[in-house]
């Protein structure tokens, strides 16, 4: 139970940047050499999308569970846990300078004979464009984030061993700034640059019986869980307009998850709720191919390389990417 909850936090915690994906395109070019970018797997764009525009990002993640790094950020095997989860990202544009975005997941889980599909919360945000100096010039944006409770966090099933949950029953609000720049590198070769920080501020949450920060039938009482910081580094190579090499790296610290009431028993035993702190960090290399400057697909991998009180994973991801 202590991995799986760890996991369902690394999860919507990642799916956030989430707190939603937002590695939307960085606006239409004006110059007829310069690259289609569709945006690394993970790292959110550092431009609004104005109103009368649309971004829709679909993805796939194909996901196996299968270690968990321990205090001393040792990797040790357990029970393979495999996930497949589609994400909608959803991004429109306000005004000018502020957007809006939501993204819808839903989740399958299969590990042994055990089968799951749950609804997962939904991370939302707003996006306010501080700072553009030109189409491919510097960027900053400000976004303010937060999660609605939608998926299913209490009263999961023993039988299924808890994978029945798909969210965490929290509003996690917090607030990033994302960074980025376009360099060119010669006459049709160009370095899209993205750094996005942020920080989550978890609100309590009130949990009755086996829920996805651990307990057991019996359990009552109210969870704290530990704020949370998430860097991501994005980077874009285009070495031909349509086809763009790219890659994410990940750091998040999340602090630990405190609770308070009844934790229930098992034979004397008090049901195990909570969680020490926690990092994690991931790579996530891909392969664009743009159709147009609108329309793109990226494939490649997401994976953990280091770790402590967290699991271990490694994800084949694919996303279909449209900005109109």
């Amino acid at each position: 139970m202590n991995i799986f909850k760890s996991y369902f936090i690394r999860f919507v915690v990642l799916c956030s940047p989430l707190i939603g994906f937002a590695s939307s395109p960085d606006m239409p070019h004006i110059a007829p050499n310069e690259p289609w970018f569709t945006g690394p797997l993970l790292t959110p764009s550092a431009n609004v999308v104005p109103k009368g525009h649309y971004n829709i990002q679909s993805y796939l993640f194909f996901t196996n569970i299968y270690g968990h790094y321990n205090a001393h950020w040792k990797n040790h095997s357990m029970p393979h846990l495999f996930v497949g989860s589609f994400v909608l990202d959803v991004q429109f544009g306000l005004s000018k300078i502020c957007d809006f975005q939501f993204n819808p997941l839903v989740l399958y889980k299969h590990q042994k004979d055990i089968h799951t599909w749950a609804f997962g919360d939904i991370p939302i945000s707003l996006g306010f464009q501080l700072y553009k100096a030109a189409p491919a010039g510097p960027a900053i944006k400000l976004r303010l984030l937060a999660t609605l409770p939608t998926g299913k966090y209490q009263h999961l099933s023993l039988d299924k061993k808890g994978l029945d949950a798909g969210g965490l029953g929290g509003y996690f609000p917090g607030i990033a700034l994302v960074f980025g720049r376009t360099f060119q590198m010669g006459c049709s070769q160009f370095l899209a640059t993205r750094l996005s920080l942020s920080y989550h501020f978890p609100t309590p949450v009130h949990v009755k019986g086996l829920n996805s920060y651990g307990g057991g039938p019996h359990t009552r009482g109210k969870v704290f869980p530990g704020q949370f910081f998430i860097s991501l580094l994005g980077l874009e190579w285009s070495f031909t307009q349509r086809f763009v090499l790219a890659c994410d790296l990940e750091y998040i610290h999340t602090n630990k998850t405190r609770f308070t009431g009844d934790r229930g028993h098992l034979n004397g035993v008090p049901h195990l709720i909570g969680d020490a702190s926690k990092e994690q960090i991931s790579i996530a290399p891909a392969l664009e191919y743009n159709f147009n400057q609108s329309v793109g697909i990226i494939a490649g991998c997401w994976f953990s390389i280091a770790g402590r009180n967290i699991p271990a994973f490694a994800s084949g991801v694919i996303s279909l990417n449209i900005y109109k």
